[in-house]
């Protein structure tokens, strides 16, 4: 199809900018590497089919003791961040999928979520002192009906004999080039507990976050935090992040000492939004929009497993009402597998 070849663009992209890091990168070819599959979706979690109703995304991560020297040049030029050690630089492709309460209506819906497909390209990267970690992320891509949203949705629901989207039409987001930079600073384990328990070794340990996001799709300041609480030896296994605005995470894990291990965590995030471009419609065009709240966030909970070189996490996730005439807040679940290599 002639409008998903800019979507192989952005695909050719990202591997170029992989290629010119990785014939940048002065680090030895035994760097931890790490490829994370991402999809997200309310059916995991309420059995619904409203508002931010499907995600997926694939991420490559690649860490090193020494940055290469775009992230440097780039680290050199942006505030907060002190660029010159240990450094993760990370590639992702995703999509995403916006609906109303009903997609099946085939009438205009002015007071609920209008439609909207998102595909996108991300960049960025990560660099890690003793108290804190900071990471930029560049994202880029599409909303729109070239986005492919409606055409995803139907093969989906076609092939699982649900019910058949009909809305589209009626009521989407005109075709828009995205281009967002994003923040966030994590203070790893800044409170912790480590004690012996009827003879085994367990941990807690809390994980505040704060960042902010500049862009046409979204523009807020945000701030949160994460507990946790397992096996000692799961200490050193980041919770992973969500990928639409939330708790954010990490690709990355380090090796435990046995081949199984486990942590379960609770989290929120709370923002305080100017703009979300799902809500408040398109920048330059007129389109279906809705009154975004100013103040939003979510809450999670769930549980992460590392099995060998394979990370797995399982989240829950609910989000407050985020525009002024929803009905009900949203449930959605989140599944997470990362490979490390």
């Amino acid at each position: 199809m002639k409008k998903l070849l800019w979507a192989h663009g952005l695909v050719l992209g990202l591997m170029a900018a992989h290629g010119s890091a990785m014939a940048q990168d002065t680090a030895a070819d035994d760097a931890d590497q790490f490829f994370t599959m991402t999809s997200e979706n309310d059916k995991f979690g309420a059995d619904t089919d409203r508002h931010y109703t499907n995600g997926a995304q694939l991420n490559y991560t690649r860490v090193t003791d020494q940055p290469g020297r775009w992230v440097q040049a780039i680290g050199d030029a942006l505030p907060f961040v002190n660029v010159g050690g240990k450094t993760a630089t990370s590639y992702s492709f995703g999509h995403q999928i916006y609906t109303p309460d009903n997609a099946g209506f085939t009438f205009a819906q002015p007071d609920d979520q209008p439609f909207a497909g998102f595909v996108y390209g991300k960049a960025g990267f990560t660099t890690y002192a003793p108290e804190h970690t900071d990471s930029y992320e560049l994202t880029f891509g599409l909303v729109g009906p070239s986005a492919q949203g409606e055409y995803i949705q139907k093969t989906y629901h076609e092939a699982f004999d649900f019910y058949k989207p009909r809305g589209w039409n009626a009521g989407q987001l005109k075709d828009e080039p995205i281009l967002n930079l994003s923040y966030v600073r994590r203070n790893p384990g800044i409170l912790a507990w480590n004690d012996t328990v009827l003879g085994k070794d367990w941990f807690a340990d809390v994980t505040p976050h704060y960042g902010f996001a500049v862009g046409n799709a979204y523009d807020y300041v945000n701030a949160g935090g994460v507990v946790r609480f397992g096996p000692a030896s799961a200490r050193d296994t980041e919770v992973t992040g969500l990928t639409v605005p939330g708790l954010p995470g990490s690709t990355t894990f380090a090796k435990g000492p046995n081949w199984f291990d486990w942590y379960v965590f609770a989290g929120f995030d709370s923002r305080l939004v100017a703009r979300n471009i799902f809500l408040d419609g398109n920048s330059f065009k007129d389109s279906p929009s809705v009154e975004s709240r100013p103040l939003v966030g979510n809450a999670v909970a769930g549980v992460t497993m590392l099995t060998g070189k394979v990370k797995t996490s399982f989240a829950l996730v609910q989000e407050t009402r985020m525009f002024e005439t929803q009905g009900e807040s949203d449930l959605y679940g989140a599944i997470n597998v990362g490979y490390r290599f």
